[in-house]
């Protein structure tokens, strides 16, 4: 847990739901919802298994919360894909109704209120580097470290911890910023994020990790494992650079406001914090000016060739962000480098249709069962 200014513990609670046993081959993180007049029940899966609340259970077995539900105006779930009424929304947003585990708000009240969490995770609050960071830790094994992307939050991961869990501990921190992490300067850069990330593990007490990093998150452990390489027994850079070029910088230079954005990260985005929308804009102004950011992320090969864990890198072939010829280079500067260029993939090729063949090749990278076929 982590430790105040006065040394006593601060964690924040626990997931208030607790899992049936879980069956190898569980296929992440699921809402079931069936309509009831014009309101919904909710119960929710991990794996095969069940959370189950302590309110009541149906005539099937399903667990639901009785009262806790969602509105239906507000959700409509398809597999695993949340849909609102204005547009589609990312496929790991089922995680975000976690507030049906929690208290059993109203979809429209808890989403953008209160920021999500994974279920049956720990949570504390670390401060770092003068940042108080917000970490949830499950699972049991080697620790495993899942670091999100720019305007998303811990719980981004939710379609993948069922698996993970499963092998791993995970570590699942909301970078300064995000989520419930302050952001007490409104200043940012992934050699701060860096930083953080290897303060926090040193305060909590860990000298050897594995770790996954989505876009902003894939950039913080580059930092954080060219400054402390021995840290670091293998690495996952999903969508991360070492360089902002220009396309990215186009893109940065035309994210002047919520309206500039898509609405699939906006939804996102707006799931994730939990200070509202003044939290929303501080993160829209860092992006924006990521644009004449020039010393941040500017690693080169003599950078790269510090890295010493074996290092995967996760790239889409149709990146508008960063093109496939910036992950290539990455690779060609590892020295325990491999290279997935996933067809069809767009800046985060995890999710969806990319999920499953994601956990798979994953795992098997992490646990160096076999060679990765490619």
């Amino acid at each position: 847990m982590g430790k105040g200014a006065d040394g006593t513990d601060e964690s924040i609670g626990n997931a208030k739901a607790r899992a049936a046993p879980r069956r190898r081959g569980a296929v992440g993180l699921r809402s079931v919802l069936s309509p009831v007049d014009d309101r919904q029940e909710c119960g929710v899966t991990l794996g095969n298994g069940r959370l189950h609340s302590r309110r009541k259970r149906t005539a099937t077995g399903r667990a639901t919360l009785g009262s806790a539900i969602c509105s239906s105006e507000f959700l409509a779930i398809k597999g695993e894909r949340v849909r609102t009424r204005r547009g589609g929304v990312p496929a790991w947003v089922p995680a975000l109704t976690l507030c049906l585990v929690q208290a059993g708000y109203p979809a429209e009240e808890a989403v953008g209120q209160s920021a999500p969490r994974l279920p049956l995770a720990k949570s504390a609050i670390h401060r770092v580097n003068g940042a108080d960071l917000y970490v949830e830790t499950l699972g049991s094994g080697p620790p495993l470290v899942l670091l999100h992307g720019f305007f998303g939050c811990g719980a981004t991961w939710a379609p993948h911890v069922a698996q993970l869990a499963e092998r791993f501990q995970l570590i699942v921190p909301d970078l300064r910023g995000h989520g419930r992490s302050s952001f007490p300067d409104k200043q940012y850069s992934h050699r701060q994020t860096g930083r953080d990330l290897l303060a926090l593990l040193d305060r909590m007490g860990l000298t050897r990790v594995q770790a996954l990093g989505i876009s902003s998150g894939g950039m913080t452990l580059l930092h954080a494992a060219v400054s402390q390489p021995n840290l670091f027994e293998s690495l996952v850079l999903i969508g991360a650079t070492t360089h902002f070029h220009d396309e990215a910088r186009a893109i940065m230079a035309q994210t002047t406001s919520l309206d500039a954005i898509p609405p699939d990260v906006v939804a996102e985005l707006r799931a994730c914090v939990a200070r509202g929308e003044p939290q929303m804009l501080d993160l829209v102004r860092t992006f924006h000016g990521f644009k004449d950011s020039r010393d941040d992320m500017n690693l080169g090969e003599q950078d790269l060739r510090r890295i010493t864990a074996r290092t995967l890198v996760v790239h889409g072939d149709r990146d508008p962000f960063f093109p496939v010829r910036i992950p290539a280079a990455t690779y060609a500067g590892l020295t325990k480098g491999q290279l997935w260029i996933v067809p069809n993939g767009d800046h985060v090729p995890i999710f969806g249709p990319h999920a499953e063949s994601f956990q798979s090749e994953v795992l098997r990278f992490l646990v160096r069962a076999t060679p990765l076929p490619f």
